[in-house]
């Protein structure tokens, strides 16, 4: 049984993550047995609680559990629309404005020690890149705009710093055409890197 090849996809909301997996399991699916796991929005806690340390931690461990699941299923790729690269920068983005004390220390430790050991899981890491502006293009009113910018450039600098300090290697899709292009330059990508026969 050979073994299944593990997929980590991120990217800012609204960058087409979802849209480009779904095309490139289409793609790939047609030779392969392709599994699809988004485990990030399967999340018990209301909006109130969704910032909260146990929420993050609930994230972050079924995550885990859900990858396992699939994988179980001996599938040929196993494609993360979003994995733990993004739970741990979305931990590191809460925490950014804390006062640092002893409980928030020990809490990304253990956050720290569960995603070094299961990050070297995944066989290949992409970055969907799409120009801010056009993000929030008719989606937010004026007086939120600056607000959100500023928002999706700090997420996109701790994407870069959480990768750059693990030595993780991000494949940039720039994902400003159609959704088929992006999934296509996805293709050529795990070919070039010759993960795909």
């Amino acid at each position: 049984m050979s073994k299944c090849l593990k997929i980590s996809i991120s990217g800012l909301p609204d960058s087409g993550k979802t849209d480009i997996a779904r095309e490139v399991k289409k793609i790939l699916g047609m030779k392969r047995d392709v599994e699809l796991l988004d485990a990030f929005s399967q999340n018990p806690f209301d909006i109130k609680r969704k910032d909260e340390f146990k929420s993050h931690f609930y994230s972050m461990t079924n995550q885990i559990n859900q990858e396992n699941a699939k994988v179980d299923c001996n599938p040929d790729l196993l494609i993360c629309d979003k994995s733990i690269l993004d739970h741990m920068v979305f931990w590191k983005k809460k925490i950014d404005n804390e006062e640092e004390n002893e409980l928030i220390r020990k809490r990304d430790e253990l956050m720290e020690k569960i995603f070094d050991y299961w990050i070297d899981s995944y066989d290949i890491f992409f970055y969907i890149v799409r120009d801010i502006e056009e993000l929030i293009k008719n989606k937010y009113i004026e007086n939120q705009k600056d607000d959100f910018i500023d928002y999706l450039k700090q997420l996109d600098k701790r994407y870069k710093s959480v990768a750059e300090s693990r030595g993780i290697e991000c494949n940039e899709i720039q994902n400003n055409n159609s959704i088929e292009e992006s999934a296509q330059k996805f293709v050529e990508i795990l070919k070039e890197k010759g993960l795909l026969e």
